[in-house]
């Protein structure tokens, strides 16, 4: 194979970038639907992207390759190139859409309901603060064990067993001195 050519063999041609190869190559289309190969040398130099608009000088591709005896696939392959236009030039930038939560309740809805009942000298489960509330079970509970992560509520869990790996029931109050309250006000007989 020979990459020889005489500059009466060279085309100019204007095309879009569509590929950039993680090998570093680059191929553009023209206008006409030609595809042109750029090496990692030129895609290097000129820095280009997909979507960018640049103009080449060319030559034929389509010789035979000494070790396979078969043709390559893209006719023609760039020998230089310059960058007419740049895509990121012409493109207006798009803020970042605010970011989305899901599956949490509203905070202030549950803070402002529940809230008043964590002051009192009780204990309660997130049931109990459902059905006082309105509130949806799952929403107080995940309220309660956001407030008892953050240290603001104290929580004990009973467990009917000893062989339970998940607790029967789960109590939150204002502080661990309630508990102690409620535990000292019971009369053994």
């Amino acid at each position: 194979m020979s990459n020889f050519f005489e500059p009466k063999d060279i085309v100019a041609k204007t095309g879009v970038i569509s590929n950039v190869t993680r090998g570093g190559s680059a191929f553009a289309v023209s206008k006409e639907g030609d595809q042109i190969f750029i090496s990692p040398k030129i895609v290097n130099m000129i820095e280009v992207e997909i979507g960018d608009t640049v103009t080449m000088l060319c030559v034929d591709n389509y010789h035979l390759n000494a070790n396979t005896d078969a043709r390559f696939a893209v006719q023609w392959r760039a020998i230089r190139a310059v960058v007419d236009k740049r895509l990121s030039d012409t493109v207006e930038p798009v803020a970042a859409p605010e970011p989305v939560s899901y599956g949490e309740a509203p905070k202030d809805d549950v803070d402002a309901l529940c809230a008043p009942f964590l002051t009192m000298e009780r204990a309660w489960t997130a049931r109990q603060l459902s059905e006082k509330t309105g509130i949806e079970q799952l929403k107080v509970s995940n309220f309660l064990k956001r407030k008892h992560d953050a240290s603001e509520i104290s929580a004990v869990k009973v467990y009917a067993r000893g062989d339970m790996d998940r607790a029967s029931s789960v109590y939150y109050a204002r502080d661990v001195d309630v508990f102690y309250d409620l535990i000292d006000e019971v009369e053994l007989e």
